[in-house]
């Protein structure tokens, strides 16, 4: 086959790897897209932003373990988008599209001429069709933009290998500590990464000594704002710490396997499925090992495995319960691990995974419709700002009574800002005490003095001046303090 030829086979291949990886992340979005909680919490960041330019947040998401947050560069990758999007409630799903559409895009440029073009189009066509991944796409949050960074900073270490030049190592550092910066549960990985290269270089102190001096420079940009927040307000993040009890811990250990097993292989199916499934994956790699050799030789295949295998137990040995998101890093290197078998078996792997994850539940399950379209609430808080405006109802103090545990109501605070109203949240309502309050009852019945969370207790008692009846599930309670 000629050169050309095969440059036009590379392209179309990774350009089908594209197609997919858009097509299963956004079909039937308009209907399934359900903004809510952590896509509340976003926009409501990015919009403050917005309406102050010099005013930068300081802190990312906070962990769900601990009061600690994740790194404000999470949010400085996604203002961009915002803005250009015109503060689109899509916004985020945009940026995070574009990260691995850049990922796709890059790796095509990068190994179009070298003969790893097959692996790395099969690794990103793993990723473009688990359902983990689509599911962690389609409800953006921080932890969907981990894998690049943690891809790249593998790649950077591969590279390292055969050019021991300091800018790769520089490469690794930024790249795994911006993925820990995005989302703490990436720790484990990371560490693992960490230790195994030192092991690697444990006769070159010098080079140890490089990285970790690279790592340190890495942490220090990365967390500047956590920083310059720390240092501003007499380190509160730190100070409280020691005093705060662990959040979602689970001590049953087999559970936390089962999950672990469950998210990794065969999400949202059945238990006896997944654990099927990892025991043909581990078979295969038994038999690739056992019956060629030159994969006992192969870096890559070794790294990928060790690095999934360890980020696992490590996981499995912390006294948290077992989320999706965590399992990131095992799945990220286990994927990586499956492209680099041979080429006849990773054909088989290839078309058994498609069969198991292209099947219509999972099309079923990324369709399923949200429970609110974002045309039902962009339509129902306009109506609600309207009567506010009408009645002098500003400053509000809004929060959610829902079948969530979530009563925030970033998402509808947000709403109400975008219409003009001059809506505040739990936070502000301390600096900015008001005699109005919206209770937005989503999906749940609000009895007014009947209905008790900490957001109505923080108001008081209130008498109740209109009732919005926006659909069967989401109504809009209009009260005033006594």
């Amino acid at each position: 086959m000629k050169k050309s030829t095969q440059q036009w086979w590379k392209l179309l291949i990774y350009l089908a790897v594209l197609v997919i990886f858009l097509g299963l992340r956004t079909f039937s979005l308009q209907k399934s897209f359900w903004f809510f909680g952590d896509l509340g919490r976003d926009l409501f960041v990015l919009q403050d932003w917005a309406n102050h330019p010099f005013h930068p947040p300081l802190l990312g998401p906070q962990t769900s373990v601990v009061s600690f947050n994740q790194t404000a560069g999470y949010y400085y990758y996604l203002f961009p988008f915002f803005l250009i999007s015109g503060q689109s409630a899509y916004s985020t799903l945009i940026a995070t599209l574009a990260l691995y559409v850049g990922l796709i895009i890059g790796a095509f440029v990068i190994f179009k001429n070298k003969k790893h073009w097959q692996p790395v189009a099969a690794l990103l066509f793993l990723i473009a069709i688990h359902p983990q991944f689509v599911i962690q796409h389609r409800y953006v949050w921080n932890p969907s933009l981990v894998t690049p960074f943690l891809l790249i900073g593998f790649w950077g270490w591969w590279r390292y290998r055969s050019r021991a030049d300091w800018r790769w190592l520089l490469l690794m550092a930024f790249s795994w500590f911006a993925a820990t910066g995005l989302n703490f549960s990436l720790t484990p990985t990371v560490l693992v990464m960490i230790l195994l290269f030192f092991w690697e270089q444990r006769k070159n102190w010098r080079v140890i000594g490089q990285f970790i001096l690279l790592s340190i420079l890495a942490n220090l940009i990365i967390h500047a704002p956590t920083i310059i927040f720390e240092f501003r307000h007499d380190f509160l993040l730190t100070r409280n710490l020691p005093t705060q009890e662990l959040l979602q811990q689970e001590t049953l250990f087999s559970r936390k396997v089962t999950e672990l097993i469950s998210h990794v292989f065969l999400p949202e199916r059945s238990m006896r499925g997944g654990m099927q499934l990892s025991w043909v994956i581990a078979a295969v790699f038994i038999f690739c090992v056992w019956r060629f050799k030159a994969l006992r030789h192969s870096w890559v295949l070794i790294r990928s495995l060790q690095i999934a295998i360890l980020t696992a137990l490590l996981m499995l040995l912390t006294p948290f319960r077992m989320h999706e998101h965590y399992v990131f890093g095992s799945l990220t290197f286990l994927l990586v691990a499956l492209a680099r078998l041979p080429k006849q078996i990773l054909f088989i792997v290839l078309i058994g995974l498609s069969i198991l994850y292209l099947r219509p539940f999972y099309f079923q399950f990324y369709a399923k419709p949200a429970p609110h379209l974002i045309a039902e609430q962009k339509s129902c808080i306009q109506q609600t700002c309207e009567i506010i405006k009408l009645h002098g109802l500003e400053p509000i103090f809004v929060n959610t009574h829902s079948s969530s545990h979530n009563h925030q109501a970033r998402e509808y605070i947000f709403w109400l800002k975008n219409f003009g109203c001059q809506a505040i949240d739990t936070q502000q309502f301390n600096a900015t005490p008001t005699n109005y309050m919206v209770v937005v009852s989503d999906r749940a019945e609000f009895e007014n003095g009947k209905t008790g969370y900490y957001e109505l207790s923080q108001f008081g008692e209130a008498v109740e001046l209109e009732q919005i009846s926006c659909k069967e599930n989401l109504k809009i309670h209009l009260l005033k303090k006594l």
